[in-house]
């Protein structure tokens, strides 16, 4: 059910925060919509068994709850970049998280959002140096390739879809 409350208006004037170039002020935007994109988490399934081909059986392992909407009032280029930059964000934590690849017990799954810290015990799934790297710049991938892939993918879909 939506109610008033369940819907957060932020306001974030993109021009004057960044700037000269100061991309890097995207950061207080990121940190402030970190908890609502955690909290929506995100759709994920897993197969039940190597051949994922047609007809495979599919686990849900987590849906996603909410969505962001993301509105400039005069340029779709810093609306484009904003949105990718919350996709870079979930697209990281499904790389940090790698459901249904790492060694999960079965009650850390939840029937939606994310997977729960609190339950059982989880190792690292991504080398140190790419968990260090994200907090450090969480503005980026912590690798180049997956920067790379990252943002032509996110301009090819783009362009498909104008």
């Amino acid at each position: 059910d939506l109610t008033p409350s369940s819907v957060a208006h932020i306001w974030y004037d993109f021009h004057a925060e960044c700037k000269g170039g100061r991309w890097d002020r995207l950061n207080h935007l990121l940190e402030e919509v970190t908890p609502t994109l955690n909290k929506h988490g995100y759709f994920c399934a897993v197969p039940k068994s190597r051949h994922c081909g047609y007809g495979a059986s599919w686990e849900l392992v987590s849906l996603q709850d909410g969505i962001v909407r993301t509105n400039c009032m005069d340029c779709l280029d810093r609306t484009n970049v904003v949105q990718s930059m919350f996709g870079r964000h979930i697209l990281y934590r499904q790389l940090h998280q790698r459901v249904g690849l790492s060694k999960v017990t079965k009650r850390d799954r939840l029937g939606h959002g994310t997977m729960s810290p609190s339950l059982g015990r989880r190792e690292r799934t991504l080398p140190l140096e790419c968990t260090v790297g994200y907090k450090q710049r969480p503005l980026a991938l912590p690798w180049s390739e997956g920067e790379a892939a990252h943002r032509l993918l996110w301009a090819d879909n783009a362009d498909a879809i104008s």
